[in-house]
């Protein structure tokens, strides 16, 4: 019996001391995160950090949840089919590019630089970012 006894406290504290060697991993961002229909951006590389997606525009992206996109926009996923706009300005104000339609990863030069962002109603995009979007 007190063989036994010891065998189940060894067991029991083997089990505890593996459970102190695990701890939660913070959820991941991921492509998965994208609905159809929207335009995706997160603040790291290859989909990874902050998340927002957006049908139109934002003027403002410090107040876009908790801000971590604000100046913080390294990888996109276009699933409108429309040509975007970053501005590195608020309020589609200051530089600008254009990214292609469907462009999927990088932002390229852009890389932490967009302050707001909009869809061009234009399909060819020529008034290059400029109102009327």
């Amino acid at each position: 019996m007190r063989k036994t006894n010891i065998v189940r406290a060894a067991a029991m504290a083997a089990v505890l001391a593996a459970s102190l060697l695990v701890t939660p991993q913070p959820a991941q961002a991921s492509l998965s995160q994208c609905p159809a229909g929207y335009f995706c951006a997160w603040s790291g590389g290859s989909f990874t950090g902050s998340f927002g997606y957006f049908r139109c525009c934002h003027p403002d992206l410090r107040f876009l949840g908790s801000g971590g996109l604000y100046n913080n926009i390294s990888s996109v996923w276009d699933r409108t089919g429309k040509i975007w706009c970053l501005f590195d300005g608020l309020n589609y104000t200051g530089a600008y590019t254009s990214l292609p339609k469907g462009i999927k990863g990088g932002v390229g030069g852009f890389n932490n630089r967009t302050s707001s962002l909009h869809v061009s109603k234009d399909p060819n995009n020529s008034a290059g970012c400029r109102p009327p979007f």
